[in-house]
């Protein structure tokens, strides 16, 4: 029987909490870097360049890697107060074992 490795690791230096939402962030941008974003409380609609929409909720795992090109954009369904997240930026060519949901 294949063991599953349960114990896999993603390189990082830093990881910060984050409730307020800065200009640059409304409207279509960029990642500023290739990071997770886990949502803890708040409810948005995130849509990628390609037109790809899907709701982010607490609990979800985003992973933000558009650092070039269009960018992506979100509107907040409820929570807009109260979005609270976790930013944690990935290492350049860290493997991120991230899977596609």
């Amino acid at each position: 029987m294949d063991k599953i490795q349960t114990d896999l690791k993603i390189k990082s230096t830093e990881f910060w909490f984050a409730i307020k939402i800065d200009s640059w962030q409304i409207g279509t941008h960029i990642a500023p870097r290739k990071q997770f974003v886990i949502t803890l409380s708040g409810k948005l609609k995130f849509t990628t360049s390609d037109g790809l929409s899907f709701i982010v909720e607490p609990g979800i795992v985003l992973l933000a890697e558009d650092i070039n090109g269009e960018g992506h954009t979100w509107e907040m369904i409820e929570g807009h107060e109260n979005w609270h997240r976790i930013y944690i930026p990935i290492i350049d060519e860290s493997e991120v074992y991230f899977v596609k949901d």
